[in-house]
């Protein structure tokens, strides 16, 4: 019986059987492995000859999707405070190399303003060691309007500002101040500071220089020329102010009537968006002091002085 079976397994018959069958459990097994997930070890019947073979093969291990990049954070950070610097003033065009500087003068004006007519006084007291003393005070329908004045230095370039003020009832309201020991323009209404530069003016000393400068060389400013300076305010403000040099004029006096002799007229052009420009008329019979000043602004507040036929 036993020779009979292993007789049967060996005919060439037999072999054919077990091959076909080995070869469809191998198909089957692939089958199996595109159908299931790998969770772990698959078996693979194997067909070789007449001998039914097992090897394990490993499950592929599972891929992980690929992580993005993530950007890192970036934090706000709060800029480092800036310690101030003195910033320089515009650099004066051209330095006067002599000027000649107005004798001592109290003059009255008629002001008119807004409609309205009232009263105006420039008193220029330069000092016998070399100080000065200049205001303006003004009063407009019996009330008293700011009061400029500057004090300071004269010497061989004109006027050297230490302190320009607007005052009220007698008292400083705001101060533009020319730290000469240390260099430096500083103001009461703003934490801006300049570098003090030779030459630079505040809004009232400004026409006063102006008038020693042309009074020390008349021919040197016929019509057409400019003549040019720096002025700071009151407020952190520094420009350079040209004047355009229109020639001589007569000046119909505060009365209506009466006329001065032909005074110099310069024209300076609005700064800004509040200046309407500035006019002035200097007599040089009176050392190129002012007879007539038109102060524009575009806010409605624009102010002009006439000389008074007294003077």
């Amino acid at each position: 019986m036993r020779r009979g079976l292993s007789n049967s397994f060996t005919s060439p018959l037999a072999q054919r059987w077990l091959i076909a069958l080995g070869l469809s459990a191998l198909v089957h097994a692939v089958l199996l492995m595109e159908q299931r997930p790998a969770a772990g070890p698959v078996v693979v019947v194997a067909a070789a000859a007449a001998v039914l073979q097992t090897r394990t093969i490993a499950a592929a291990p599972a891929v992980r999707p690929a992580v993005e990049a993530v950007a890192p954070l970036v934090r706000p950070v709060a800029p480092k405070p800036r310690s101030r610097q003195t910033q320089a003033a515009p650099i004066l065009s051209a330095d006067p190399s002599t000027v000649t500087v107005p004798a001592a003068a109290d003059l009255h004006y008629l002001l008119r303003q807004g409609g309205q007519e009232g009263t105006a006084r420039l008193s220029w007291q330069p000092q016998a060691e070399g100080g000065y003393q200049l205001r303006l005070e003004r009063e407009l329908a019996g009330r008293a309007l700011p009061t400029w004045r500057s004090e300071g230095q004269t010497g061989a370039q004109g006027l050297a500002p230490s302190r320009y003020a607007h005052q009220r009832k007698g008292r400083d309201a705001s101060a533009t101040n020319f730290r000469r020991d240390e260099g430096v323009i500083s103001f009461s209404a703003s934490a801006e500071q300049f570098a003090l530069t030779p030459g630079v003016q505040d809004r009232l000393s400004g026409w006063l220089q102006i008038a020693a400068v042309i009074a020390a060389d008349p021919a040197r400013y016929p019509p057409g020329s400019e003549l040019r300076l720096n002025v700071v305010g009151l407020r952190g403000e520094a420009r350079e102010w040209v004047f355009e040099v229109l020639g001589l004029d007569p000046v119909t006096l505060a009365d209506g009537q009466s006329q001065s002799p032909p005074a110099l007229h310069l024209r300076r052009a609005p700064l800004g968006a509040y200046d309407g420009g500035l006019e002035l008329w200097l007599a040089p019979e009176r050392g190129y002091l002012p007879v007539r000043v038109m102060v524009g602004q575009l806010d409605g507040r624009g102010w002009e002085l006439l000389l008074l036929n007294d003077q």
